[in-house]
């Protein structure tokens, strides 16, 4: 995709254009896919790229989701446990969890930022696939 990037002159020096250009392209093949499968004219067009854009939000919010749970359990069972998956979730956590500790200070040695971040996630979830319709993204 970096070719076609070069031609509609998008580059940005901050956002690889081309993989989110494939990463676009790729949940639009999915929903339309989806919408190919169900009766004609049950999912027009509008609400595929809705659904699309829905989707790009949703699913990195549950892949942050996951990783944070995952990263405060661990800290439960053994904080001081090394591993790939979990080194892994530090890097994808950090960056929405160091503005949160600014604003929450720890509490009697306990951070909060976790539980707090984990609520945002999942009310964005909410709030969006709560304008879809159902089944359509979890």
């Amino acid at each position: 995709t970096e070719w076609i990037c070069k031609q509609l002159g998008l580059q940005s020096r901050q956002i690889d254009i081309s993989s989110l250009l494939l990463i676009v392209l790729v949940e639009l093949v999915k929903i339309s896919l989806i919408s190919a499968s169900l009766p004609p004219g049950v999912l027009p067009w509008s609400m595929v790229i809705l659904l699309t854009l829905a989707d790009l939000v949703i699913q990195p919010c549950n892949i942050l989701f996951a990783a944070l749970l995952l990263r405060v359990v661990m800290s439960w069972i053994n904080p001081h446990w090394r591993h790939l998956l979990l080194d892994l979730a530090y890097i994808l956590t950090d960056p929405l969890l160091i503005p949160i500790r600014r604003h929450i200070p720890p509490l009697a040695g306990l951070d909060f930022s976790p539980l707090v971040a984990l609520v945002i996630l999942k009310i964005i979830t909410l709030f969006i696939g709560s304008y879809l319709p159902i089944g359509f993204i979890s």
